[in-house]
């Protein structure tokens, strides 16, 4: 049960976020980037009495992309996939737009550094993910 309503309020937001069903599409260079199959690794920026739920969180989470389709596991959720269009590129950081089944359109923002892929949760809070595989 997670008793810190920070905690719980991020969540449903940071798993809206990544649900998806369509969108657009993206660029090579950007989509590339992302190839593979990711896993939680790590958190970044949670407070102590969360770390130990975060970490959890965040070991049970995988995302997989192959060219512009995205598929998303997260911790006692059903398995989400899609296509996902990158609409903002800068250095680094990919942010993603994903439409939800609701027709409602969400972005993400990730930074990538060769294996190792960053989830941007908002607030300094991140997930820090690796590649465990590639297409």
């Amino acid at each position: 049960m997670i008793r810190n309503s920070n905690f719980a309020a991020l969540i449903p937001l940071a798993a809206a976020a990544l649900f998806v069903t369509s969108a657009a599409g993206c660029s090579n260079g950007a989509s590339a980037k992302l190839e593979g199959r990711w896993v939680g690794d790590s958190v970044v920026n949670f407070s102590s009495q969360d770390v130990p739920m975060a970490t959890g969180w965040a070991l049970g989470t995988t995302f997989e992309f192959a060219g512009e389709q995205m598929r998303v596991q997260i911790p006692a959720e059903s398995a989400r996939s899609g296509t996902f269009e990158v609409v903002e590129l800068n250095g680094d950081e990919l942010t993603l737009e994903v439409e939800r089944q609701d027709g409602l359109v969400d972005t993400a923002k990730f930074r990538v550094d060769g294996e190792q892929l960053t989830w941007l949760l908002g607030g300094d809070r991140e997930l820090v993910m690796r590649r465990t595989a590639t297409n």
